[in-house]
């Protein structure tokens, strides 16, 4: 048997007066900054890579030699 539609209807009022907001300090919310930059410096790192390798691809050969040799030790 199927529910009545007035309680589908009278849900999102009652979820609107029983919402919290989320508390902005404690360890979830460090948890949540820590998340951001270490997300962020992921980003940073590979756009890096990608510049670099950008770099080597279009530098002189002498460059690029000398770029191969120290990619090779590493």
């Amino acid at each position: 048997m199927a529910k009545p539609i007035r309680s589908t209807r009278s849900r999102p009022r009652w979820q609107a007066k029983h919402r919290h907001p989320k508390q902005r300090d404690g360890q979830i919310e460090a948890l949540r900054n820590l998340r951001v930059a270490r997300r962020g410096a992921v980003d940073q790192r590979a756009e890096t890579q990608r510049q670099m390798k950008a770099l080597i691809v279009t530098a002189p050969d002498v460059l690029r030699a000398r770029c191969a040799a120290w990619i090779s030790r590493n």
